[in-house]
């Protein structure tokens, strides 16, 4: 991470069948002027993971002692919703989370700056277009003629 924002994705495990290869699941970030590394993960409450109740639909930040050997203690330090941060030698902030068909997509800002929002403001859509008139009825149909008149007898 640079000190410029960096803006990533963040796929909930339950979705792992739905992503593309390289679609990020844990995001492992090394803090090594602090001496540890934070793992992200989307704890989304559905398919197995729907009985979850702890930290249930939020960005679970957790944080273990950095090039130490596997099975290690591991806290749970941090659980962000949309718009929470988690700032401690660097700043993750939960910029939004959408669904993209039956995916979730949480979008991070992580930064080693503290300056402003490090989320882009949404994107506005422009208002839709105003509806089509209705279409025009056809001209009313002109009265029948008159019977004409009997003729004349001869």
């Amino acid at each position: 991470v640079s000190g410029q924002n960096e803006l990533v994705d963040l796929f909930a495990f339950t979705d792992v069948q739905a992503l593309s290869a390289g679609d990020p699941v844990i995001i492992k970030l090394d803090v090594a002027n602090a001496g540890y590394a934070l793992y992200l993960q989307y704890n989304k409450a559905e398919a197995h993971n729907s009985g979850v109740v702890e930290s249930a639909n939020l960005v679970t930040v957790v944080q273990d002692a950095l090039n130490t050997p596997a099975y290690q203690q591991s806290w749970k330090v941090a659980s962000l919703g949309e718009g929470a941060s988690y700032d401690d030698n660097l700043r993750v902030k939960v910029c939004s989370l959408d669904v993209v068909g039956s995916v979730d997509v949480v979008r991070l800002s992580i930064s080693l700056d503290y300056i402003g929002d490090p989320c882009p403001p949404p994107s506005l859509s422009p208002p839709p277009a105003p509806p089509s008139p209705p279409p025009a009825s056809p001209p009313p149909s002109p009265p029948p003629s008159p019977p004409a008149p009997p003729a004349p007898p001869s």
